[in-house]
């Protein structure tokens, strides 16, 4: 019986893995290559100090904890403009992480989507993920994989036609996206769910003082700054951090408003439900078809599809953009019907939500879906008597 091997990422400055074979641990020199030397660069500091601005400590103390993958630690989302140097960043961690000088981070797109977090070879040469524009964050089990990806300290690697072997060690993921688009598209999470993914999501909004130091150092600059950048990562680790917050300590990261509103954005019925709930608390005349008796809205697709596309008419343009990323290009009938058909309760133990009569509506009216409104509530994680308008 062959064991399959075990390879282990070293929390030292020497980042070596550790094949493990019948008991016996065996470094394994090449894989990852020692970190460059602790060296404080003037040109990092300044920029990195500009692009983070007020998060500009915590999100360093986060870095300082990405260097020990012994230990668990929260992703770093960077929101900005294209210039600001978020590509720049994700180089520079990879090539701190692994010490090599040719290192490029993995394209997370390419293993979010796989079963459990089982990976390739790849894995071996970098311990970092990274999600351009949220490219793959796009399923409520990405959502799952991110949370196991971010806890998990043992990794499956499965190579076609070799035998498993177990990383063992913590990953770190970077996601970075431009400011009027939403990478987490996780779907309809619950809210305990939101929560725990978003303990693990650190965000940094960069600030576009930082393209324009860019722009000043010219190729020249960029050239030395991405060359400085590992050892100044690598000094900054060797620093003294402030404790992180309490609710946030297990990961490192911190509170951020911002996250939570992607991810609850992010989720389809929870949009829907704070679109339904704005309809009949403030317009109540809006709709035909849609009427509140008792604390239940019977709502027919056809109307609110109507409704729907008349709120897209008057959104803003990145509003818009991030609602049609949220429901595609064209939404229908069909889609609104599933939506409806998890946010519907039935009127009687065994009978279908979506129905055919009711004495509170006539004969001519077609078939319609029963939402108590206090599901719709939940859903928003609201208090039953708590007013004013969800959409804002």
């Amino acid at each position: 019986l062959v064991r399959p091997a075990v390879y282990a990422y070293s929390a030292e400055p020497l980042t070596l893995y550790r094949e493990q074979v019948g008991g016996l641990a065996t470094p394994r020199v090449g894989l990852l290559s020692r970190r460059a030397s602790p060296a404080r660069s003037v040109l990092c500091e300044r920029w990195l100090s500009l692009m983070f601005g007020d998060t500009y400590e915590p999100a360093m103390r986060l870095l300082a904890r990405w260097g020990d993958l012994s230990r668990p630690a929260a992703a770093l989302v960077v929101s900005g403009s294209k210039a600001i140097g978020k590509g720049l960043l994700a180089t520079g961690l990879a090539r701190w992480l692994t010490g090599r000088a040719d290192a490029t981070p993995l394209e997370g797109a390419r293993y979010i989507g796989r079963k459990a977090n089982q990976f390739n070879d790849a894995l071996k040469m970098c311990p970092m993920l990274s999600f351009d524009e949220g490219e793959g964050l796009d399923s409520r089990e990405a959502g799952m994989a991110v949370r196991r990806i971010l806890s998990d300290r043992v990794h499956a690697i499965e190579p076609k036609g070799k035998e498993v072997t177990w990383l063992h060690g913590c990953l770190r993921l970077y996601i970075a996206h431009n400011t009027d688009e939403n990478p987490f598209r996780f779907g309809d999470l619950p809210p305990a769910g939101r929560a725990a993914v978003a303990e693990r999501l650190a965000h940094v909004e960069g600030q576009d003082v930082a393209a324009e130091y860019l722009r000043e150092l010219g190729e020249a600059g960029r050239a030395r700054l991405v060359a400085e950048l590992p050892a100044h990562l690598e000094w900054n680790a060797h620093q003294e951090h402030a404790t992180p917050a309490p609710g946030h300590e297990r990961f490192g990261g911190w509170v951020s408003s911002y996250v939570d509103e992607l991810l609850r954005a992010g989720n389809r019925n929870a949009y829907l439900a704070a679109l339904l709930l704005d309809v009949v608390e403030h317009h109540p005349h809006a709709l035909a078809g849609l009427d509140r008796v008792e604390g239940v809205a019977w709502v027919k697709t056809e109307v609110l599809l109507r409704w729907w596309n008349r709120e897209l008419e008057c959104a803003e343009p990145h509003q818009e953009r991030s609602l049609r990323r949220l429901y595609g290009d064209v939404p229908n009938e069909n889609l609104l019907g599933r939506m409806l058909s998890s946010l519907a309760e039935p009127e009687k133990e065994g009978q279908h939500p979506k129905i055919k009569m009711s004495p509170r509506l006539n004969a001519a009216r077609p078939k319609a879906w029963r939402i108590p409104l206090a599901s719709l509530r939940r859903v928003l994680g609201r208090d039953d008597d708590e007013g004013g308008s969800l959409l804002n």
